[in-house]
């Protein structure tokens, strides 16, 4: 009877707590949508027909130029257009560490694929990002190849009665391989993480920053392995 009466008090501490602090419960997390295709005008008749008979042939080993892309407002909180929401970001750390990696990468023969990777500067840009002027962008580094991704981000955390609280992160990467000359895309890829942990109240900050942290460089990772997949078969 006792340890039950300390449960019962500590759950009724806990929901105390909640109530003062405007907790909700934990609502299941739901799959970010990146959306690459805003970056992209709408074709006229007239350019569908000139790509779909251009007879793009990469040349390898080739230069490779990387922009992310990013979305820094979630949807719920801002109401500009799709397009108004994206910039250019620079990759840092273990993120452009992986990306200059592909360098390693060897196709038939051992042969080499990408010989140099060049990121994209914000300062190359002016306003909105978009597939066009990031060709652009790419041919001033003199990048006949062009990899642009996006990583979009969901999150989650409420209170459950037993145990306690529960924290979710879902992260999801989206990136497309255009040639620069013609702005074919010649290889898509994806890759996403998903992350949840039940914890205290008083460790709900910290597993916010650690989950987040997680999932999105476990995303981009997993993108980067499959890209390296997708440049290897491009090179058949």
């Amino acid at each position: 009877m006792h340890s039950n009466g300390l449960r019962i008090c500590g759950l009724l501490l806990m929901a105390s707590f909640c109530g003062f602090a405007g907790c909700a419960a934990y609502r299941p997390l739901t799959r970010p949508v990146p959306k690459l295709s805003v970056l992209s005008p709408e074709l006229s008749e007239r350019n569908i027909e000139k790509l779909l008979k251009a007879e793009v042939k990469p040349q390898f080993p080739a230069v490779l130029a990387v922009a992310k892309v990013t979305s820094p407002f979630a949807d719920d909180v801002y109401a500009g257009q799709d397009e108004d929401k994206y910039a250019l970001e620079f990759p840092h750390n273990d993120e452009m560490a992986g990306w200059d990696s592909t360098k390693s990468l060897r196709g038939v023969n051992y042969k080499t694929i990408i010989s140099r990777v060049k990121v994209i500067n914000p300062s190359l840009l002016s306003g909105n990002p978009t597939l066009r002027k990031l060709r652009d962008a790419a041919a001033l580094l003199n990048a006949p190849l062009l990899l642009v991704y996006v990583q979009k981000d969901n999150a989650s955390d409420g209170f459950n009665f037993l145990p306690g609280y529960t924290v979710g992160y879902y992260s999801v990467c989206q990136a497309v391989l255009v040639d620069t000359r013609s702005g074919v895309i010649l290889a898509t890829a994806t890759s996403e993480s998903k992350r949840e942990e039940k914890v205290t109240l008083f460790g709900l900050e910290s597993t916010k920053q650690k989950l987040q942290k997680q999932t999105q460089s476990e995303a981009v990772a997993s993108l980067q392995k499959n890209f390296a997949k997708a440049l290897v078969e491009l090179e058949k």
